[in-house]
């Protein structure tokens, strides 16, 4: 649903949040401009999901 999101809190627990519309294509810059940030733990690989990538347009 647009201008709604799911969020972890400080409880453990889960709220409902108002969050700004982001398109597909924010997202995705988002990503590509803090996938530098993400810490490489290879003891994760094997959960890794295989998906080929797609550009986004």
């Amino acid at each position: 649903m647009p201008d709604l999101a799911v969020a972890g809190d400080a409880s453990s627990g889960w709220s409902r949040i108002r969050r700004p519309y982001l398109s597909l294509g924010e997202a995705a810059e988002t990503c590509r401009d803090s996938a530098h940030l993400a810490p490489d733990l290879p003891a994760l690989k094997p959960f890794r999901p295989v998906a080929a990538v797609r550009p986004v347009e």
